[in-house]
């Protein structure tokens, strides 16, 4: 089994013989050629054939790393390489070694079960050690664990400590509108959510909650600002989360954070308004807050309240904002490259097997 993680150099088709294009309307076979040389070969008669040839083309165009594990030439799994520098690694005699990363929300456990254990390890412990960016693949569990020699990624580029002025220290007054208002604002939202059978651009793949929960909240807010002139703001909740989902074959996902827009409800019938979540990742419908935060597993949570401006902040405090949505295109064709992958490998979501 040939296993690789690698950025695309180019992808081509490889045609049959002129009697199987013309006559018997043959597609053609998808070749994949890696920058450190190699290729793989998806033949033309592979069901997946059309999921990997968009994972592969958004990958080359993005220049993003992917993992590649092949039957001899033959491709037999493709998923996305998550690239960063540690954040938190805890080991315990259970079940294996949980990491936090940078550029991910989620929660990746090397199991010991895993046949290449103690090799993966010693690569994230070296990495956390020596501070050193990294590529974890995770395909329910690490499976593998590549050391990286490149700089520093987006989420800690040139970004200051917070300080009297930082955002995450203002007082933040989300936008009050009416019920009616709210779900409306979460139906526009579900009407941008990527359909399992053409996951493209310009969607919102909601269907993933697994990750990138920070672009899809930015991706809310520029729709909410620009069609709807509303601004919210946004919630942030921090701890060893488990949310339960029908979008993950686990029927569950751990985050070490999640993030959604945040808004302020009058009641229909009048009363005291009260903060509520626009969040499709986890609900079909706006939700208070405290019901938010209670899906998340984890009691002990703490919130932070920001505008909609902080795109991402670390885990020690520091914020990127993103006034202008620059960074949300980049951050939803990676998301969509996830799914894609996830529907590649374990079908479309939602799953029947899990009961919510």
């Amino acid at each position: 089994m040939r296993k690789f993680i690698d950025s695309v150099a180019g992808v081509r088709a490889r045609s049959g013989t002129i009697f199987e294009t013309i006559v018997e309307n043959r597609q053609s076979d998808l070749v994949v050629t890696l920058e450190r040389g190699g290729e793989f070969l998806v033949p033309a008669d592979d069901p997946r054939r059309p999921l990997f040839e968009q994972i592969v083309e958004s990958a080359r165009e993005d220049g993003a790393r992917l993992y590649f594990e092949g039957d001899g030439d033959h491709l037999q799994l493709i998923r996305p390489a998550v690239n960063g520098h540690i954040v938190s690694l805890e080991e315990s005699s259970a079940e294996g070694i949980e990491v936090e990363i940078t550029n991910s929300h989620a929660i990746h456990v090397l199991q010991r079960g895993n046949p290449d254990f103690e090799r993966l390890a010693e690569l994230l412990r070296e990495a956390h050690s020596a501070d050193r960016a990294v590529s974890i693949v995770d395909r329910h569990g690490i499976i593998e664990v590549q050391l990286d020699d490149e700089k520093r990624l987006l989420t800690e580029q040139e970004v200051a400590p917070p300080d009297r002025s930082s955002l995450l220290e203002a007082e933040v007054a989300p936008p009050a509108v009416d019920w009616q208002t709210a779900m409306q604002l979460f139906q526009a939202m579900v009407a941008r959510n990527c359909p399992v059978e053409n996951v493209g651009p310009p969607c919102i793949p909601f269907a993933y909650p697994t990750n990138w929960c920070w672009t899809r909240a930015h991706a809310m807010a520029q729709i909410m600002i620009a069609q709807h002139a509303v601004s919210p703001g946004k919630l942030w909740i921090r701890g060893r989360l488990r949310a339960r989902t029908r979008n993950d074959t686990d029927c569950h996902v751990r985050w070490g954070w999640h993030v959604a827009p945040l808004l302020t409800a009058r009641p229909d019938g009048g009363g005291a308004e009260f903060p509520v979540i626009i969040d499709p990742s986890m609900f079909d419908r706006p939700v208070p807050q405290h019901q938010w935060v209670s899906a998340q597993g984890d009691p002990n949570a703490r919130l932070t309240s920001t505008s909609w401006e902080v795109y991402n902040y670390t885990k020690l405090g520091s914020e990127i904002r993103d006034r202008a949505f620059s960074l949300v295109d980049g951050g939803l064709r990676s998301a969509r490259r996830d799914l894609l992958a996830q529907i590649s490998d374990d079908g479309p979501p939602p799953y029947a097997h899990c009961s919510i």
